[in-house]
């Protein structure tokens, strides 16, 4: 964790935590993704084994054309669930390690409060212009609501659809095409199959389906849930100088995933220093194509990093 000062430590520190949760909710959204996937292209497995040569594929399509609407729908609606819990996890993280001078000063600001009035307006004793005392959960009700309002809709589709995950989803139906699901019956019954044996040989295809579709859902979920974070933290503006990258270890690990961990990247880099540029937002590699070896994809997926904002001395001290 960073050394830097207690403050950031600490936000680290709870941001581990923050992440088992999150995993958590993403790894739920991905099995309902995967099993309403399941479930639409069986239905079309089965009506193209049942009617073997002389399936309707009319009728098939029609099936297949609910499942991007579907999948889309169900991953939106987790997708807002899942935003909401982690911007409210980052302020709760914020507010647990933010000594309460900082979170003052912070509030001062976002009321435009000087400098010279700033010792006024936490003072113990109730101003007449502020005629509340500035502690414990007004305090904190003043954190939330100044400086972290409720994202706007605009706000919170953005993040949803940073990425192309919705036209990804749009593409998996085409692993399920009718016409690739008869040849498959076609070729069955040549054989001299029974309908048993040919729906089992329908599974790989219901198989690509559901567990592309869980890959997308779990890879959007963690993007969204880290996108929400970040735009806390940009909400403290020069109070953060930089991010720290961490990385859990973990079975499926990228050798250059453990070699970043621990790595500092900072919004104004010093000779010798990483910048925003170097920086992954996980599930994402960095933007600099040379921070990650050659011909690796662009999304991590399933990466476990997660990265924690870095505070100022001036505003520690």
């Amino acid at each position: 964790m960073s050394r830097l000062n207690p403050a950031s430590s600490a936000i680290a520190f709870h941001g581990a935590r923050r992440q088992v949760e999150l995993m958590r909710r993403v790894k739920r959204l991905a099995v309902k993704a995967e099993r309403v996937a399941t479930e639409l292209v069986n239905s079309i497995a089965k009506l193209v084994a049942k009617d073997g040569a002389g399936v309707n594929h009319n009728r098939a399509k029609q099936i297949l054309a609910q499942l991007p609407h579907v999948l889309v729908n169900l991953i939106y609606e987790e997708l807002r669930d899942i935003l909401a819990w982690s911007r409210t996890a980052a302020l709760r993280t914020l507010i647990l390690s933010m000594p309460e001078l900082m979170r003052q000063r912070v509030i001062a600001q976002n009321m435009g409060v000087t400098e010279s009035r700033h010792a006024r307006l936490f003072e113990r004793e109730p101003r007449e212009e502020f005629p509340f005392d500035l502690f414990d959960e007004e305090l904190n009700r003043l954190f939330r609501e100044l400086v972290f309002p409720p994202p706007p809709e605009e706000q919170i589709n953005r993040i949803i659809f940073g990425t192309d995950w919705a036209n990804r989803i749009a593409s998996i139906s085409r692993l399920a095409d009718p016409h690739l699901l008869g040849t498959t019956v076609a070729i069955g019954l040549a054989q001299g199959k029974t309908q048993q044996e040919i729906i089992r040989d329908l599974l790989p295809i219901v198989g690509n389906v559901a567990s592309s579709a869980k890959r997308i859902a779990r890879t959007v979920g963690v993007h969204v849930g880290h996108e929400v974070q970040m735009t806390a933290w940009d909400e403290l503006g020069d109070m953060v100088i930089g991010y720290e990258l961490h990385h859990p270890p973990n079975p499926g690990e990228r050798w250059w995933h453990v070699d970043r961990d621990k790595n500092v990247y900072y919004k104004e880099p010093q000779a010798g220093q990483l910048g925003l540029f170097d920086m992954p937002r996980p599930p994402l590699e960095p933007l600099n194509p040379e921070a990650r070896p050659a011909g690796t994809p662009a999304v991590a997926f399933n990466c476990l990093c997660y990265i924690s904002p870095l505070l100022s001395a001036e505003y520690t001290a």
